[in-house]
C-alpha cells in the first residue's frame, strides 16, 4: 500500500491496550521501518497532556518525540502540511479497561474529534489495527458491574485517565511483572480515506466521513482476524498484494484450464499466459531431495516458498533486478484470475527470461557435497582449500561454486569457476559470479542478525533485453541484462542453521530438507535407486514430513517473524 507524502495524515490506532506498546513501536520508533515503508512522511505518536506531569515517563515521551493530542498540538502539526501525520489512539482510556487476551472492544461509535481534525488539514485518514495488542498483559476480571469496574471509572472521572490492574511476566521470570509477555503484535494499515478540506465541517459531513472510518476498521478485522500471527506479521512489513495464506491443501500437480503448460520442474508449474514477456510460476507442494522428487509433497510449502522469495526479491532488489511483477491474482491477466482459488499465495507473474544454463551455488561454510570433496580430494568444486578445514567451518568470504543445471530427474554436477566461464561466457559469468556472492553477503548479514546462519544458497539468473546500453551484454548482437529469477533464499535452495546450535566439526541441526535428505540416506538411498527400492518412487512417511513441514515454517518465522511491529 502506497501512501504518497504529498498531503498531510491521521493514523487512527486500534486498540488502546494497556499502554499502546504497538503503537509505540510503529510510530514512536522507527523499529518497524516506517520510514521505509513510508518514505516521506514524519508520524507524531499523540499522547493525553496529562502524561506529561509525571516526571520521568516524561522524560521518556518526549525522548520518543511523543507529542500532546491537545487540539493546538494537533493543529500545529497538521498545519506544517504535506508528509506530516499524527497517531491518535482513538479508543483512548476508556478501551484500556477492556483489554483482555483474545478480545477486541473498541470506543469508536462516539468518536468523531478526531475526524473533524482531519477534515480540517484535508488530511486522509488510515485506520490502524494492531492485532495482538490486547495479548501482551493479562488484567484481572473487571467486567462492568463488578466493583473493580466502578472503583476504575470512578478514578477515570477524577483524574482522566485509568488504572487498569494488569501484569506481564517480570525481568528473570515468566510468571509476574510489569514486562509484556512476548507475544505478537502486528500492525495492518487500512485504506487512507482521502477528504476534502473544511474549516468549518457540519455534522452531517462529519458523520459520513465517520461512517466511512469505521466500515474501513471492520473490512480490516474481519479480513484479517482469523489469519496466524506470522501471516499478519509479513502483511506489515509486503504490499497487500503480497499477502498469502498458508492454511492450504497439499498441491503437487497444477492443471489450469485455458493456460499453456509451458514446463513442470521439481517445485514450480510454469504457464505461459496471454503476455508474451510473461510467465505465471505456481509453486507446488512437491519437494526433491537428491534430484529425485517424492511421491507425497509437503502441505503449504508452495507458499512458504512464495513468500520468502517475495520477501528476499524485495529486500535484495537494489544488487539486481529481478523477475517479479507480482504476486497479486487480481493484478494479474484475466485468464488468470479465473484460477485464484487455486493459486493464490503461491503464484508469481514474472519476466519471460532467457535462463541461464548454470546453477550460481554461493557458499559460506563448507559442507554438504563441498565437504565431500574436500575430505576426499581437498578441493571444493576442484578449487584447492587449505588443509586442516573442518565440517561446516566458516570460509575466509564467501566464495561462488557453480554446477551444471540439469533437468528434472538428472543430477546436476559441481563444476569449476573456469568451466563456468567457458559455458556461458566471461561477460555473463563476470555478472552472474559478483551478484551472487553480494546477494549472498548481504542475506546472510540479515539473516544472522535474526540468529539464523544461511550456510550456502543457489541462486538461478536469466537474460532479458537491456534498455540501458551502459548495463548491456551483447548476446548475438543484442543488448540483455542478467536478471534474477525462480526462487530466492528459501528452503529448498538454502542451508539455514540456527547460529545458537552452530560449531565447527558437526552437521549443525537446520531449517531446510536436509532433514529429508537424512531420512532418505537412512532409507537406503544410493545413486541409482531414483526410483525407490521397489520401482515405486520414494514416499515421504507421516513423521518426516511433518518434521519436514515444521522445519520450513520455523525457517519463515525465524527469518520474517521479526519485520515488523513484534513484542
Amino acid at each position: 500500500m502506497d501512501l504518497p507524502p504529498d498531503r498531510p495524515y491521521l493514523f487512527g490506532y486500534h486498540p488502546h491496550g494497556i499502554i499502546g506498546m504497538g503503537a509505540i513501536a510503529t510510530f514512536g520508533t522507527d523499529g518497524t521501518r516506517f520510514s521505509q515503508h513510508f518514505p516521506g512522511i514524519t508520524p507524531h505518536l499523540m499522547t493525553l497532556s496529562a502524561n506529561f506531569r509525571l516526571p520521568f515517563y516524561r522524560d521518556l515521551l518526549m525522548a520518543l518525540g511523543i507529542c500532546s493530542v491537545s487540539k493546538r498540538s494537533c493543529n500545529y502539526i497538521l498545519g506544517k502540511g504535506a508528509g506530516n501525520a499524527i497517531c491518535i489512539v482513538i479508543g483512548g482510556a476508556a478501551e484500556s479497561l477492556s483489554a483482555h487476551p483474545g478480545t477486541a472492544d473498541l470506543t469508536l461509535q462516539n468518536r468523531m474529534g478526531f475526524i473533524k481534525v482531519a477534515m480540517q488539514h484535508g488530511a486522509s485518514l488510515v485506520p490502524v489495527f494492531s492485532f495482538g495488542e490486547n495479548d501482551i498483559y493479562e488484567q484481572m476480571p473487571n467486567e462492568k458491574g463488578t466493583t473493580l469496574y466502578s472503583l476504575q471509572k470512578h478514578f477515570q472521572a477524577v483524574f482522566g485517565f485509568t488504572l487498569p490492574m494488569f501484569h506481564g511476566r517480570g525481568i528473570l521470570n515468566y510468571n509476574f511483572g510489569l514486562m509484556p509477555y512476548r507475544r505478537t503484535i502486528v500492525s495492518v494499515f487500512g485504506r487512507p480515506i482521502d477528504v476534502q478540506k473544511v474549516e468549518r465541517p457540519s455534522i452531517e459531513e462529519v458523520l459520513k466521513v465517520h461512517a466511512q472510518y469505521i466500515e474501513e476498521v471492520k473490512r480490516i478485522w474481519e479480513k484479517y482476524k482469523d489469519d496466524s500471527p506470522i501471516l499478519l506479521e509479513l502483511y506489515w512489513f509486503m504490499p497487500q498484494s503480497w499477502f498469502v495464506y498458508l492454511n492450504m491443501e497439499t498441491l503437487t500437480n497444477t492443471t489450469l484450464d485455458g493456460l499453456k503448460l509451458l514446463s513442470r520442474g521439481k517445485v514450480r508449474d510454469v504457464y505461459e499466459t496471454s503476455d508474451p514477456d510473461q510467465l505465471l510460476f505456481v509453486a507446488s507442494d512437491r519437494i526433491s531431495a537428491y534430484d529425485v522428487i517424492l511421491n507425497n509433497g509437503i502441505p503449504g510449502k508452495g507458499a512458504i516458498l512464495t513468500q520468502m522469495s517475495l520477501f528476499w526479491f524485495e529486500k535484495l532488489k537494489n544488487v539486481i533486478p529481478n523477475h517479479f511483477i507480482t504476486a497479486n491474482v487480481e493484478d494479474m491477466p484475466a485468464e488468470i484470475q479465473l484460477h485464484a482459488e487455486k493459486i493464490k499465495g503461491r503464484s508469481m507473474l514474472v519476466r519471460r527470461a532467457k535462463v541461464i544454463p548454470i546453477e550460481a551455488i554461493t557458499r559460506g561454510y563448507i559442507t554438504g557435497s563441498a565437504w565431500a570433496e574436500y575430505k576426499t580430494k581437498g578441493t571444493m568444486h576442484n578449487i584447492q582449500l587449505p588443509e586442516g578445514l573442518k565440517e561446516s567451518e566458516k570460509l575466509p568470504q564467501p566464495v561462488f561454486t557453480p554446477s551444471t543445471k540439469a533437468e528434472a530427474g538428472q543430477h546436476d554436477e559441481n563444476i569449476h569457476p573456469d568451466t563456468a566461464r567457458n559455458l556461458v561466457g566471461v561477460a555473463v559469468y563476470d555478472r552472474v559470479s559478483s551478484a551472487a556472492v553480494e546477494l549472498y553477503a548481504r542475506a546472510a548479514e540479515y539473516a544472522l542478525a535474526q540468529g539464523v546462519i544461511i550456510a550456502d544458497t543457489k541462486f538461478e539468473f536469466g537474460l532479458v533485453p537491456c534498455q540501458q546500453y551502459d548495463h548491456a551484454i551483447m548476446i548475438d548482437g543484442h543488448p540483455m541484462e542478467v536478471i534474477l529469477v525462480d526462487e530466492v533464499l528459501t528452503p529448498d535452495s538454502s542451508r539455514f542453521w540456527p547460529a545458537s546450535d552452530y560449531k565447527e566439526g558437526i552437521t549443525p541441526p537446520s531449517y531446510d530438507k536436509q532433514y529429508l535428505r537424512d531420512w532418505m540416506r537412512s532409507a537406503g538411498f544410493v545413486k541409482g535407486l531414483e526410483e525407490g527400492p521397489d520401482g515405486q518412487g520414494w514416499t515421504i512417511p507421516p513423521d518426516v514430513l511433518e518434521g519436514t513441514k515444521v522445519r520450513y515454517e520455523e525457517a519463515l518465522q525465524r527469518l520474517l517473524g521479526n519485520v515488523n511491529t513484534s513484542v
